[in-house]
């Protein structure tokens, strides 16, 4: 114990070594860090301003510390600090020659140069100069500080740079050359002429980076000059695969709209929806689809003139997709799909293997068609496919890889691509690619891919027909994107799959989220409305809900109600217990739904007027609507002027039918009276007019001209409305563009042409190359490293 206690006490004099030691460490630590990594300037830029020792950096003797003050610079533009005011002392170390401090001044005035102009002027010889210079980063660099000046005095000097830089041996050159014509367009829209020029010579560059800059400086120059792409279309096409991503979306809407304007239609399908008078896009229900004709084989496996080996390349590419996800339970599923898909649309023969039978009959699998026979492929059913063009079959080929894309713009951009273009027996894997894409994106990226899809269904619902389970709406899934799966889902029911819709439904009525309840209800209303087998269920789904909350009561009345003007004999029940339970209907809009039913004009004509419902029916609405009325005149006072407004226009129908009804008429004047006097404007002016029509019994006021035409005005035959929509579509703009996603037209957007009647010569997509104006080093695939070196590949 003694012991013990002396060792304790000459510890706690002398210290513990351990506290000293760990400090010792990671002081040690934080200096090897900042030696060796340039880490420490991020922290830096965290702390106070460091102006004058970032000064006294840049203006300082050695390289190593200019070098560390444009590092700090630097650090503290990537954390949003603005050290604009630097900008003097930067500028002045322009001239320097270490490659290191060249490249950070660059950086930095490629940041600050729009903002400065006059001052990034005074260095411009210097910026020429390096255009010159042996290192391509510097040369590119110097390209963009000089078109980020935004002087108009600068535009000739700017564009003699472009056209050098054009015909740069190195890639990352013509790139920056690429970059740099949009800007000058910008600056001065009159070198639209030189400047595509520059973009032709972009163009006919044979690297794969330069040609998706080339075509962004196209598409932002000159996006209507089509026939500039003539010649290097089959290149475009060959490339596009090594494309960088974002090139790649830019692309493929290129050559999208390049072949509307010089292929034939593939077939006689629909591509786009057809519009009423009211501008509001028709959609496609399945009934129709399957009367559209359909084609069991892959109309590109028989143009194997052009593609020796399609058959092996697209036996490949489904075995590759198929093994690539073994593991993942979801992507099993949709890779299941294309493989179905594969089986049953790309199944190809030779061409001696053909016979006239195999040509007359198609094999049509249970999912597409209801008794999984042989289906005749005749005059009457189908017209025989034009044969697809050679570049046609060219521009489907090589995107097709596309498909599989990591980037879900590109994927969107290819299917839409594939939509317009490709046959619609090569349709299928476009909705699987869709359908995985979807799965595997975050959720910004949803909203588009589902926008798309339900776009897709809106035309050719039958391509989406298998896979009805991936639209079920999901507890992580946005409003927006649940919105469009219910959209979906009531295209797609049929009589199939109807149950398990139908039940999917029910369930989602059970959701917290009461906008999503709401838009549930017009979904069983649309449900009842395409698939009139499906209505009594839905019907009684609705009805059950009008006792809930007052706003999930109000929509489901008002739902009910436009199913009843749309088949009103198969819902007059309906109708009869929705008067009885007028009284515990609260929400304004359900009990004016109501009122209406009880006026018992359901748009069908005063010949046909209560004839065309159920005779029981009939009698029981004709004895149960005036004390339906009657109750709700009780409490008029209460009543909100939706309801107000109907009760004075049913009370009226009523009394035309029944013009020798005692208590009608004077129930009918009494309303009027009480209405005559209202706050409402609209009320005022509502009973006034009706007055004027049908005078009531005994009333002072003198029939009017309007008289004769009472009948024709309150009973005349009307349209039913349109079901309640969920997602409206405003127009037909082309898929994967930003118009389609947000339902408007936008700068810079361009409507798909039609398809020609007659295909254009393919002679004029023969490539043509002028030695003259393109170096051998721009057709030629160089790799350019840091240190300005390169190597051919």
């Amino acid at each position: 114990d003694k012991m013990v206690s002396t060792m304790k006490s000459m510890t706690s004099e002398l210290g513990s070594p351990l506290p000293a030691m760990a400090a010792g460490a990671k002081a040690f630590g934080s200096v090897s860090q900042r030696v060796i990594s340039d880490a420490h300037f991020l922290e830096d830029a965290q702390y106070e301003d460091e102006s004058a020792e970032i000064t006294r950096l840049l203006r300082g003797p050695h390289f190593s510390a200019k070098a560390d003050g444009l590092k700090r610079l630097i650090a503290c533009i990537s954390v949003g600090r603005d050290v604009s005011k630097f900008f003097p002392n930067v500028v002045v170390n322009v001239e320097h020659v270490p490659f290191e401090v060249k490249n950070l001044v660059y950086i930095f005035l490629v940041r600050y140069a729009e903002s400065k102009p006059d001052e990034a002027l005074l260095s411009i010889n210097t910026f020429q100069k390096d255009l010159s210079d042996k290192n391509p980063r510097i040369r590119a660099l110097a390209l963009r500080v000089m078109s980020s000046i935004r002087v108009p005095a600068t535009v000739p000097i700017v564009m003699l740079a472009i056209r050098k830089c054009a015909l740069d041996s190195s890639v990352y050159v013509r790139k920056a050359a690429a970059h740099a014509v949009p800007k000058v367009f910008t600056m001065d829209p009159s070198m639209t002429d030189q400047l595509m020029e520059v973009i032709e010579m972009l163009l006919a560059d044979r690297t794969p980076l330069v040609v998706g800059s080339a075509v962004a400086a196209f598409l932002a120059v000159c996006p209507e000059r089509l026939d500039l792409l003539h010649s290097h279309f089959r290149k475009l096409c060959k490339m596009i695969v090594d494309v960088d991503e974002w090139g790649q979306a830019l692309l493929t809407n290129l050559l999208l709209r390049y072949a509307r304007t010089q292929f034939c239609k593939p077939d006689s399908h629909a591509r786009t929806k057809l519009l009423d008078e009211d501008h509001v896009a028709k959609p496609l229900t399945m009934q129709q689809a399957d009367k559209e004709p359909k084609l069991g084989s892959n109309i590109l496996a028989r143009n194997e003139g052009f593609y020796s080996d399609s058959s092996s390349d697209d036996e490949e590419e489904d075995g590759s997709s198929n093994k690539q996800n073994d593991n993942e339970d979801e992507s099993v599923v949709v890779q299941d799909d294309i493989q179905k898909t594969s089986k049953k649309f790309n199944n190809k023969k030779t061409k001696g293997q053909k016979s006239n039978e195999d040509d007359q009959t198609l094999l049509v699998d249970k999912d597409d068609s209801d008794d999984g026979k042989k289906v005749e492929m005749g005059s009457e059913r189908c017209e025989a496919p034009r044969p697809i063009a050679d570049d046609h079959n060219l521009l489907l080929r090589s995107t097709r890889p596309l498909l599989q894309s990591h980037n879900s713009s590109v994927v969107v951009g290819t299917a839409a691509l594939h939509f317009y273009l490709a046959p619609l027996a090569d349709l299928p894997r476009v909705a699987s690619a869709l359908l995985f894409t979807f799965r595997t994106s975050p959720p910004e990226g949803q909203q588009v891919l589902m926008s798309t899809m339900a776009s897709m269904v809106g035309v050719q619902p039958q391509l989406f027909a298998p896979h009805v389970f991936h639209f079920y709406v999901r507890s992580h899934d946005p409003y927006d994107v649940r919105l469009l799966k219910l959209q979906v889902l009531t295209s797609l029911i049929t009589q199939a799959n109807s149950r398990s819709i139908l039940q999917e439904l029910q369930a989602y009525l059970r959701d917290l989220d009461r906008r999503f309840v709401l838009a549930t209800i017009r979904a069983l209303g649309r449900c009842a409305g395409r698939l009139p087998s499906a209505a009594g269920a839905c019907v009684r789904a609705l009805v059950a809900l009008t006792g809930c909350e007052a706003g999930v009561a109000a929509e489901a009345v008002v739902v009910i109600r436009a199913l009843v003007q749309h088949q009103p004999k198969e819902h007059s029940a309906v109708v009869l217990r929705l008067m009885r339970s007028l009284p515990s209907i609260k929400a304004s809009s359900a009990r004016a739904a109501v009122v209406w039913m009880a006026g018992g004009d359901f748009g069908q004509g005063p010949e046909v007027g209560l004839s065309i419902l159920n005779p029981e029916h009939a009698k029981c609405l004709t004895e149960l609507a005036p004390h339906v009325l009657r109750q709700v005149a009780a409490q008029y006072a209460l009543e909100d002027s939706a309801t107000k407004l109907q009760l004075a226009s049913s009370l009226t129908k009523l009394k035309m039918r029944s013009p020798n009804d005692t208590h009608l008429m004077a129930l009918h004047r009494y309303v009027l009276t009480l209405a005559r006097y209202d706050k409402d404007y609209d009320v005022r002016d509502r009973a006034r007019f009706l007055r004027m029509l049908v005078p009531p019994e005994g009333d002072d006021v003198a029939a009017s001209a309007l008289t004769v035409h009472a009948q024709a005005i309150l009973l005349c035959a009307s349209p039913p409305p349109p079901l309640p929509s969920l997602a409206v579509i405003k127009g037909n703009f082309t898929l994967a563009t930003l118009s389609h996603a947000v339902q408007h037209s936008t700068p810079g957007y361009f409507a798909l042409a039609h398809h020609p009647i007659n295909p254009t010569n393919p002679n004029i997509r023969e490539p043509k190359l002028s030695s003259s104006r393109i170096p051998k080093s721009c057709l030629k695939k160089q790799v350019d490293f840091p240190d300005g070196s390169g190597e051919d590949s």
